[in-house]
């Protein structure tokens, strides 16, 4: 166990209220480091989130807070908050039994949907207000076509310096259109298409189009 996990595991047994944890890593988390927490007959996850300085994102808060608030709702798919430690940036989330999914079921599908039903419902709660956007949020069209924009201008600041790469992002410049059709007033408005020139992993291709 190096020095970062000791440090992790000592952490978890005083939240916990516990002389001792075992402590083992899991696979597949993008920003912060996720591990099982083992104290006996309990059994937790413990998420250590990545530094905030200079980035202006409370990952740990804005987490905490949304399950939360998915909790009181009554929602019962998602882990449940135990306790946060705001000195230590982590927080120890109920375990949540399973695996991962390999084959797509038209279960799993009606499943995925019910639960973003739900989460829609959710947002006339008052309490709802108050809930953080997500990290790099896309709530619309326009918040969408801003992040491919920002991460392109990072990679042509931080990226690889070569042409050819260069000449590749300017190929693939987001675009919108506002397409609406002559009808009654109160008609629907037509959706916007949101344009990729071309897929990332295929050049040469036909262009993607995203319907909002």
């Amino acid at each position: 166990m190096d020095e970062r996990a000791r440090q992790l595991s000592a952490i978890a047994a005083r939240l916990l209220e516990v002389p001792a944890v075992e402590l083992t890593a899991l696979n597949g988390g993008a920003n912060a480091a996720v591990f099982k927490v083992t104290a006996g007959d309990q059994t937790a996850v413990l998420k250590a989130y990545p530094e905030i300085a200079g980035d202006g994102r409370d990952r740990r808060r804005a987490e905490w807070q949304a399950l939360q608030f998915l909790v009181d709702a009554g929602v019962t798919a998602v882990p449940h908050p135990l306790v946060t430690d705001e000195a230590s940036n982590l927080s120890l989330l109920t375990w949540c039994a399973g695996g991962p999914v390999t084959v797509v079921t038209d279960d799993h599908i009606d499943r995925a949907a019910d639960f973003i039903a739900r989460l829609a419902d959710l947002r006339a709660r008052p309490a709802a207000a108050a809930l953080s956007a997500a990290s790099e949020a896309c709530l619309s069209a326009t918040s969408l076509a801003d992040q491919i924009t920002h991460r392109q201008e990072r990679l042509r600041r931080e990226g690889v310096k070569h042409a050819d790469f260069h000449h590749f992002l300017s190929l693939r410049q987001p675009r919108m259109e506002l397409h609406s059709a002559p009808g009654p007033a109160d008609a629907q408005p037509q959706p916007i298409r949101f344009w990729l020139p071309q897929r990332l992993a295929g050049g040469g291709r036909s262009p993607d189009l995203c319907r909002f």
